[in-house]
């Protein structure tokens, strides 16, 4: 997403325009790297997850530390997934919207 965004900024330097692209996906960037984080953080908290089941854990921890291992697989297969189309999205990312007529709002 960074490298669409900053292509988007270099072409500004000839068309001015092109600097709406890149406002257009700030949001987007962010919230990705809000899930990118997120993620990263839930392995983290799932490899402590795995050293203690190695070991000798109690049945209430057992089932939290399972939950954990549940909810990173969950994030992982169904939430990071969707970063390869938001960066898409960024790298096709036109002006359409912004060449509309201010009178069309």
């Amino acid at each position: 997403m960074l490298t669409a965004m900053f292509g988007h900024l270099t072409a500004a330097q000839e068309d001015m325009t092109s600097l709406y692209k890149v406002a257009q996906s700030t949001s987007r960037l962010l919230l990705a790297a809000g899930d990118l984080i997120t993620g990263w953080l839930l392995v983290r908290q799932s490899e402590v997850a795995l050293a203690a089941l190695a070991g000798e854990v109690g049945s209430a921890d057992r089932h939290f530390y399972e939950g954990k291992l549940a909810a990173t697989r969950f994030f992982c297969t169904q939430v990071l997934p969707r970063l390869t189309s938001e960066r898409t999205i960024v790298e096709n990312t036109d002006n359409a919207l912004m060449e509309i007529d201010e009178a069309a709002f």
